[in-house]
């Protein structure tokens, strides 16, 4: 990774001990949307990975691997996830973070062809312990579209995402926060059984104070997926895109 003649010591410490800044809402992994989710519950398994040198500590790339459950509803979604992540390095163990988000439909055409959302979410990592504990916080809110298209026997769910991206770290007692912009996009896909998978990418650039560049941490994602009604609770059944 970079290292930038930072203002705060803060990010330099950061930057010494390994530790990857301005990650993605579940720690490496791209902030998800699926503004065509429709109604129903889904499973989705994650995994992530960083491909630029921003997103990697030293020559290594985090690995994550976890998950997110999505309820959606007729006119929002809820969702929560967890992932477990691997640094690659012998600074920290591995560790868990947690993310969740709630999106609201604004537009939908009549076939649903288009679908538009807003989603904002928040997401928390912690790594080590005492003197060397770091944690950051991420709070992404963006706006989702997709498209929907009719097939037969499965859906194919594009979307693309930009968002304002808030990112707050904190390092043995000392933090600060900035504010940046990021872009995620992917294909969301689900036969008509509701077993799917996904794949997603995610850019964000952020500077941080005193920096004279921005970090700039590029995410890839992928995953299964499985969506299934609920009828005891009201929700009712479908497929993504349903």
């Amino acid at each position: 990774m970079r290292r930038f003649p930072y203002h705060l010591a803060l990010t330099a410490l950061a930057l010494s001990l390994g530790v990857g800044v301005a990650q993605a809402q579940l720690y490496n992994v791209p902030v998800f949307f699926s503004p065509a989710f429709g109604t129903g519950v889904g499973v989705f398994g994650d995994f992530g990975m960083g491909l630029n040198d921003d997103a990697k500590f030293g020559a290594d790339a985090p690995l994550a691997f976890g998950g997110h459950v999505i309820v959606g509803l007729s006119k929002f979604q809820i969702m929560g996830g967890a992932t477990y992540v691997d640094t690659k390095t012998t600074t920290f163990d591995k560790e868990l973070s947690f993310g969740g988000n709630i999106a609201l439909t604004l537009f939908r055409t009549p076939a649903s062809m288009v679908v538009v959302n807003v989603q904002a979410g928040a997401g928390y990592a912690k790594f080590g312990t005492g003197a060397d504990e770091y944690k950051e916080l991420n709070f992404p809110i963006g706006v989702g579209l997709a498209l929907n298209p009719p097939l037969v026997g499965a859906i194919v769910e594009p979307w693309i995402a930009p968002r304002a991206h808030i990112f707050r770290q904190t390092l043995a007692g000392t933090s600060q926060t900035e504010v940046g912009f990021g872009v995620s996009g992917g294909v969301n896909a689900s036969l008509l059984l509701g077993i799917g998978a996904w794949a997603a990418v995610d850019w964000l650039t952020i500077k941080p104070e005193g920096a004279t560049e921005s970090l700039t941490p590029f995410v890839l994602g992928a995953g299964l997926s499985w969506k299934f009604s609920v009828p005891s609770l009201g929700i009712p059944g479908g497929i993504i895109g349903g």
